[in-house]
């Protein structure tokens, strides 16, 4: 007689309490980061959170973290605070999934080849020689604001080129009101099956606007003028899909606003923390200083110096690693995970990725990407 095989109960992986109606959401509202520092510590790998009616599991180590983004990425689809991003991206590659998004990064690819990226260099260093130029000795500066500046002005030229130069006020004034309200608007994103409407946020409804006007007349007058241009706008005007088929002027759109917002803001977080702690740590500075002379002299820097600035990559990598710029990302799992670590019933759930905690953690994990500890 063939035994039975008894199965062990699934239980939810362990986490606060929280208040009977609201849940978890007065902890995660007053500090988000420290909130979920306090679960990784008080709970461990994988914790359970709940915002109203929304269940979180909370996931801190870089092996978990692996399994959600690549090992089995198929198995989840972006949360629904994507929402937010959505309404100011668009449907560009940050926000799109599935065949559209294999698509667009099909027809992205080519604007980031190595030979677009190496003719971009000149760009950085006449930015990075203006900005150090306006700088004066025993000023103090916003550093972080110097960084979104320099970081707008060079993502913004090399996407368009000279033709952003007369409004990057404007661009920088509208980003800074969408990322301001951006906690916000995912969070209500993330608790509300529907969006609220824009007049209950004008701020952010006039700035979308004004990126959308300045964006569609760029397109509008580089489709008109048939004058090569060399920038990334360029390229992506002269991509096509397998069918053949060009991007649309919406495609277009959606992903320079994508590239702007993106990639201006994670660029200044990652230069603007390595910063205070190249100020925290001044024998650090003091090699990164020793080596940059050694390579550089009196010059400025090209691509063909980045293989010997060992030591300034090792700086950048952990100053990304102790404050990531995306230090969360979110997905919701429809098919589950049971049985999946800890024995714990994580279906239907929407997963949130602490990479901050998780990379504090583990340094070595071959997902962290870091292998040579300089700060901490």
């Amino acid at each position: 007689m063939d035994k039975a095989v008894v199965k062990a109960p699934l239980r939810r992986p362990p986490g606060p309490k929280g208040h009977f109606l609201l849940g978890n959401l007065a902890p995660v509202s007053r500090d988000w980061l420290d909130f979920y520092a306090q679960c990784a510590r008080d709970y461990g790998d994988v914790v359970h959170l709940r915002y109203v009616h929304v269940s979180i599991c909370l996931l801190t180590h870089p092996r978990d973290i692996e399994y959600v983004l690549v090992t089995n990425p198929g198995n989840f689809t972006k949360s629904a605070d994507y929402r937010a991003l959505a309404r100011i991206l668009g449907n560009g590659l940050l926000t799109n999934e599935g065949k559209p998004w294999q698509r667009q990064r099909g027809l992205i690819q080519p604007a980031f080849r190595r030979e677009n990226i190496l003719s971009y260099a000149p760009v950085m260093t006449r930015a990075a020689r203006r900005m150090l130029d306006s700088w004066g000795d025993g000023e103090s500066r916003n550093v972080h604001g110097d960084m979104m500046a320099i970081a707008l002005e060079i993502v913004a030229q090399c996407l368009c080129g000279a033709e952003v130069s007369g409004v990057t006020d404007r661009v920088g004034k509208a980003m800074e009101v969408i990322t301001d309200r951006f906690m916000t608007d995912a969070s209500q994103a993330l608790l509300l099956p529907f969006d609220l409407p824009d007049f209950l946020a004008p701020a952010r409804r006039d700035a979308i606007g004004d990126l959308n006007q300045i964006i569609d007349g760029m397109i509008r007058e580089r489709r008109a003028s048939h004058q090569p241009r060399g920038d990334l706008l360029d390229t992506l005007l002269h991509s096509y899909d397998a069918e053949g088929h060009p991007m649309s002027d919406e495609q277009l759109r959606d992903e320079i606003m994508t590239l702007l917002l993106a990639g201006h803001e994670t660029t200044a977080i990652a230069l603007s923390w390595t910063c205070y702690l190249l100020g925290q740590h001044p024998q650090v500075e003091a090699k990164l200083s020793e080596e940059l002379v050694a390579v550089l002299g009196d010059r400025e820097p090209t691509p063909e110096d980045l293989p010997r600035l060992r030591y300034t990559e090792m700086v950048l990598k952990e100053s990304m690693r102790l404050y990531p710029p995306v230090w969360r990302i979110a997905r919701k799992s429809e098919s589950g995970l049971r049985n999946w670590r800890l024995s714990s019933d994580c279906r239907h759930e929407h997963f949130h990725l602490s990479i901050n905690n998780a990379a504090r953690r583990s340094v070595v994990h071959k997902s962290g990407c870091i292998r040579s500890r300089v700060l901490a």
